[in-house]
């Protein structure tokens, strides 16, 4: 788990099954820039907390909740930059 605070919410990136190949501080530090960004372009967070749960499978896809996001993303996802890009582009537009 890696936490990181915005506009004094907490938010937590929250990892669930093997993340020997996965960066987690990567991960974490791209969801930030997001949820920064996502403030700039939609206002103040309207929320107490805000949870990102990653399951890290050979699969993808991804559901949001009012407090949390559930998403999954393969274990290789970070280890090249165009594979790490692409698993972000695919979060954001679901």
């Amino acid at each position: 788990m890696r936490e990181f605070t915005v506009d004094g919410k907490k938010h937590a990136l929250v990892l669930e099954g093997d993340p020997s190949l996965f960066d987690a501080d990567k991960a974490a530090a791209g969801v930030k820039k997001i949820v920064e960004t996502a403030r700039t372009v939609m206002g103040p967070l309207l929320y107490p907390h805000y949870y990102f749960l990653n399951m890290i499978v050979e699969a993808g896809g991804g559901l949001e909740h009012k407090n949390s996001f559930l998403g999954m993303a393969g274990r290789y996802t970070t280890r090249t930059h165009r594979a790490y890009m692409c698993s972000w582009r695919a979060a954001i537009a679901l």
